[in-house]
């Protein structure tokens, strides 16, 4: 009797513990508890199912779906009619794409969405969507700025509100190249918001569309996830015997000639060199610092990481060696990548969050605020805080040209809301041109 009770509270426990890592609660230790930690979705609500028909209709590297700067158009051609070579070459693409942004149009209008992920094989998960989905959010793209230029509001506003939907479609995958990508759809999607805001007239329940959407911009819970993510596959990283060095190096040639099937893939995985026990400890401990510090304020964070590159001073090797791979960042370095980009994602989200609530306001009054606790608290609880700063909120200021709304950045000083030519930006800028105000 007390031995089943025993068994029996055990298993209560384990249950328990996996019920918690599944509703993403508790952090997860084995590759099923990881697979479990990707939320499940219904086959009749998931939007991975449609965005598969696309990726199935996709031309060969994707040709065609590029992104507004390799057209020479920039966030400094915000009113400027479209060149008509460029003109020519968005709507060719689109006509070329036309089934594809038809079938993302259908997914964007799904709730949610889980890629069939095999996260039990760790390091050894393939990811063959994420690099399709970016070039998706690009395909958006063009089709929002070319029908901005059409003047075509809503076909516009439907395209940057699909080209969000696709990076939020990321959001629950636990790993950190997702969620990089998952950042790099959000900035696609941004400028093309801002190409729309500055080129046509948006109705206030579009634009509090926009509002509601860019509330999912800085996602941390999502980041902290993919952290958990990697700090799960550290856990489960298999450490190298002494026989080891061999096989690999005998696996990796028999891997040379091109094959296919389950069975390469397993042998790929098992063929990836493994650290010493020393090293996998070490690696397990900076990745659970990382997890932590992903709880920080940005303002917080950015204080922990090393400063960035200058060419001036040294090269990027030595950089990498004497500034990056420092105490507490020595085996993950990807950590200051991933949290600067999220950081300055959060900071043109939030201005063009604070531009949408001024837009929001000028519409209903006819006229731009002077500060932001004039947009409080019908369009805003409070003023938009800068990620950057300090219990501070973002820049806000009228130009001649129009206005603009500003994070001042990384650096901590403001710069009067210029990006300048270099990485990172200066300020993390979104601008409204006056003419856009004239013709409203």
């Amino acid at each position: 009797m007390v031995k089943l009770a025993i068994t029996a509270g055990v298993c209560w426990v384990a249950f328990s513990l996996s019920a918690a890592v599944a509703a993403g609660n508790a952090q997860p230790t084995t590759l099923q508890e990881l697979q479990d930690f990707y939320p499940r979705v219904d086959d009749a609500a998931n939007a991975a199912f449609v965005y598969k028909k696309a990726l199935d209709m996709c031309p060969v590297n994707n040709q065609g779906l590029f992104p507004l700067g390799g057209l020479g158009i920039s966030q400094n051609m915000l009113i400027t009619p479209l060149p008509s070579g460029v003109k020519a070459d968005i709507v060719g693409a689109l006509e070329r794409n036309a089934a594809i942004l038809q079938v993302l149009h259908q997914a964007a209008a799904m709730p949610q969405c889980r890629f069939p992920l095999d996260l039990t094989r760790g390091y050894g998960v393939t990811l063959p969507h994420l690099l399709p989905m970016r070039d998706f959010t690009w395909a958006l793209e063009l089709e929002a700025v070319n029908a901005a230029d059409d003047k075509k509001s809503d076909l516009a506003a439907q395209a940057v509100l699909d080209a969000v939907a696709i990076a939020q479609s990321l959001r629950n995958e636990p790993q950190l190249v997702s969620q990089l990508v998952r950042i790099n759809c959000w900035g696609i999607a941004l400028d093309a918001m801002a190409q729309v805001l500055n080129r046509v007239s948006l109705e206030d329940k579009t634009l509090l569309q926009f509002q509601e959407s860019l509330a999912k911009a800085d996602d941390r819970e999502a980041l902290t996830r993919a952290l958990q993510g990697e700090l799960c596959m550290y856990m489960n990283l298999k450490t190298e015997t002494s026989e080891d060095k061999a096989v690999h190096e005998k696996a990796t040639a028999e891997l040379a000639p091109p094959s296919a099937g389950q069975e390469k893939e397993d042998a790929k995985r098992d063929a990836c060199p493994k650290p010493d026990p020393k090293l996998k400890e070490e690696l397990v401990e900076e990745a659970k610092s990382k997890v932590e510090e992903s709880r920080l304020p940005y303002v917080g964070i950015v204080k922990l990481l090393p400063p960035p590159f200058d060419a001036n001073t040294m090269t990027f090797e030595q950089y990498d060696k004497q500034v990056v791979r420092t105490a507490g960042n020595k085996h993950f370095p990807a950590f200051r990548t991933f949290m600067i980009r999220a950081a300055r994602m959060a900071a043109k989200a939030a201005a063009a969050q604070g531009v949408v609530t001024i837009e929001r306001y000028r519409l209903k009054n006819a006229k731009l605020p002077e500060r932001w606790e004039d947009l409080v608290p019908d369009f805003l609880p409070a003023p938009i805080q800068d990620p950057f700063v300090k219990d501070s909120a973002l820049i806000f200021k009228i130009t001649d040209g129009g206005y603009v709304v500003y994070s001042i950045g990384q650096n901590g000083r403001d710069d009067g809301g210029t990006e300048g030519n270099g990485r990172p930006p200066l300020d993390h800028v979104f601008r409204v041109e006056h003419t856009v105000q004239a013709n409203k």
